[in-house]
């Protein structure tokens, strides 16, 4: 398969479950993945809410596709930072699918268009914060180093407000 697959919306309400974990809302739907917010039942207490991002079927069959998302797991799972989602869990066979921390609040999008409608900009110490830190986030993806101390050469492509 070449190019990239269409966009698709996620459809509200379309709720599934993956592996041992319930998903509860379909979130986002992207050139590779399909990402939903799920539920991973807990032993005792709370379940705890994750981020379940799935790769699309109709990639499915496209071995390259698939060596993209497995090498994006190993790569995940090898960085520890509090700037950068930690990869929690994956799976591969039929249906591959990585299982990241879900983190509550807004994202930049979400805080920009607010700023931007109730004319409330952003103190530049808050901009310059929200930089710094994910600039750090970022550090910490590049300087990656696997567990034989090599670095793991990790480029970051897809930094989005959202």
């Amino acid at each position: 398969m070449t190019g990239r697959a269409p966009r698709r919306t996620p459809v509200a309400g379309h709720a599934v479950d993956i592996g041992p974990y319930r998903s509860v809302l379909p979130i986002a739907v992207g050139g590779m993945a399909e990402v939903f917010r799920a539920l991973k039942p807990q032993p005792a207490g709370a379940d705890r809410a994750v981020v379940i991002k799935r790769m699309l079927p109709e990639l499915l069959e496209d071995p390259g596709h698939r060596e993209m998302f497995e090498r994006e797991a190993r790569l995940g799972r090898a960085i520890r930072h509090p700037n950068v989602v930690e990869v929690l869990d994956h799976a591969g066979g039929e249906q591959p699918y990585l299982v990241l921390e879900y983190v509550f609040g807004v994202d930049l999008r979400q805080l920009a268009r607010w700023a931007a409608q109730s004319d409330r900009p952003l103190a530049p110490s808050m901009v310059a914060f929200i930089v710094t830190e994910m600039l750090a986030g970022l550090s910490a993806v590049h300087g990656a180093k696997g567990d034989d101390g090599a670095p793991l050469a990790i480029v970051h492509r897809d930094v989005s407000p959202s």
